[in-house]
């Protein structure tokens, strides 16, 4: 049995060595529990995975494989927990996912992979939270989020890929900010989120998955404006969305992905009919 082993094996020098082997095994075989659908067997298993691997990373804290293999474990924890209902068991691992990965970001500040990963992490558990509308525990997460993800873009001068994940986190923080009525956040991370679309757009990354989370964003702002009974924002930022729903239907005539946007932005505004 591989749990008797550990104590066995606690006095030799090589033992750092053996343990992370004794993990492996029962990380693999946690992940072959989860692909069998066996939950309970495999949330054991990732248990006895999960004390090993803390104890290696208290020993060596800025071994990055220690770090992502606990998160992962974690993570699985978590979706595991999350599906059975219990919410509460479910956060308290997407939590400790999170404190172990900033642990590491703060011990290893220009790793700018590991930074990306940490954004991520907290960008799942801030939507898990707004699945939930639990909004300003969403918002506390997006904005920890983008914060990381503006570390990584000034460490990494910022590929189009990241700069998109940051204008996505903008525009989740600005719905999230119109939900709970503090608009004048909502309006400033609609803007930081167009803010870097348009500067994607000047570098000439004029892609059609861009455009459409443009319309997205368009759109939404649009309606925050109608909500807020502010008639020139609503009409600015309905016309720019029109304008991307054209140049969608150009790449892909085929699509039905803007008919949905036209049909309520003309119903609102029906004399942009002819623009």
């Amino acid at each position: 049995s591989i749990d008797l082993c550990i104590p066995i094996l606690a006095n030799n020098p090589w033992y750092t060595d053996v343990e992370k082997q004794i993990a492996d095994s029962q990380f693999d075989f946690a992940l072959a529990l989860r692909d069998l659908s066996k939950h309970h067997e495999m949330q054991e298993m990732s248990q006895k995975a999960i004390d090993i691997y803390e104890n290696l990373l208290r020993k060596h804290p800025t071994n990055y494989y220690y770090v992502e293999t606990l998160s992962t474990l974690h993570y699985m924890l978590a979706d595991a927990y999350e599906t059975n209902g219990d919410w509460d068991t479910a956060e308290s691992h997407y939590l400790r996912s999170i404190a172990i990965e900033s642990s590491y970001v703060k011990l290893s500040p220009n790793n700018k992979e590991a930074i990306k990963v940490l954004a991520n992490s907290l960008d799942i558990l801030a939507g898990r939270y707004n699945d939930r509308l639990l909004y300003r525990e969403a918002i506390k997460h997006w904005l920890a989020a983008s914060s990381a993800l503006v570390d990584s873009i000034l460490i990494s001068q910022g590929s189009s890929e990241t700069q998109m994940d940051l204008a996505w986190y903008y525009y989740n923080l600005a719905v999230a900010f119109h939900e709970t009525e503090q608009f004048a956040d909502s309006i400033l991370h609609y803007e930081h989120s167009i803010t870097i679309y348009e500067r994607l757009r000047r570098d000439g990354k004029n892609t059609k998955s861009l455009f459409k989370f443009m319309l997205m964003v368009y759109s939404s702002a649009g309606e925050s404006a109608r909500e807020r009974d502010d008639p020139s924002s609503l009409d600015i930022h309905f016309r720019k969305a029109l304008t991307l729903i054209k140049q969608i239907e150009e790449l892909d005539p085929s699509s039905a992905y803007t008919d949905g946007f036209k049909t309520r932005i003309l119903y609102i505004l029906p004399d942009l009919e002819d623009q």
